[in-house]
């Protein structure tokens, strides 16, 4: 059943399923004392007010002095960091968790930011240890003049190798350039003309 806690009080029962934040927080308001302030996390994951709790939720209401550090809007965030809010947009579109408010402000929170870079950092080491394990693979036996590989593509756009395995995986890469028995726990091969052919062409299927 759903669990409520603020700061010492925890409240479980099955009444909350399918209400949203707003609806709970509005119940307890009194019986729990929670302040307009606090902000709504959800396993440890900030939350809209319209986020509607399952059987297994856990909300946790925590004001901006409690353990998550500093909460920031996305203006302070932008300043802070020296970004432009484009650059926001897209982490949060790359997994950077936020709370989305009525009005369409965000606020970040120091902790939330800290766990999403740490994972980036293993992301990033991660991607250079497959780049390494290709390299070495193609000195070993090169690949035919005609053949590129992951790391051609990326260095041609201007993105990662996981990327670009994305991509392949996903069908963006029309299938004629890539070369057939590649990818699907192998390395992923394209062909040079055709690949070429695609990127010049913009990079649309």
């Amino acid at each position: 059943m759903p669990t409520i806690v603020y700061d010492e009080d925890k409240i479980a029962t099955r009444q909350f399923i399918g209400l949203n934040v707003r609806q709970v927080r509005e119940l307890l308001r009194e019986v729990m004392v929670i302040p307009i302030e606090a902000l709504p996390f959800v396993r440890w994951k900030p939350v809209a007010e319209g986020h509607r709790l399952t059987e297994r939720d856990k909300l946790e209401f925590i004001t901006p002095d409690q353990d998550v550090g500093q909460v920031w809007t996305g203006e302070q965030f932008c300043a802070l960091f020296s970004m432009a809010q484009e650059d926001l947009e897209m982490w949060i579109e790359n997994g950077l968790p936020v709370l989305r408010l009525k009005d369409g402000s965000v606020r970040v929170t120091e902790t939330v930011v800290d766990d999403f870079f740490r994972k980036r950092k293993v992301e990033v080491a991660t991607t250079r240890i497959a780049e390494s394990l290709e390299r070495i693979a193609n000195a070993l036996a090169p690949a035919p003049a005609n053949i590129v590989g992951s790391q051609y593509v990326a260095e041609k756009r201007g993105v990662t190798t996981t990327y670009v395995a994305q991509m392949a995986r996903q069908g963006l890469i029309p299938k004629s350039c890539i070369v057939a028995g590649s990818g699907d726990g192998n390395y992923w091969k394209f062909n040079r003309e055709k690949i070429d052919q695609w990127i010049e062409s913009g990079g649309s299927r």
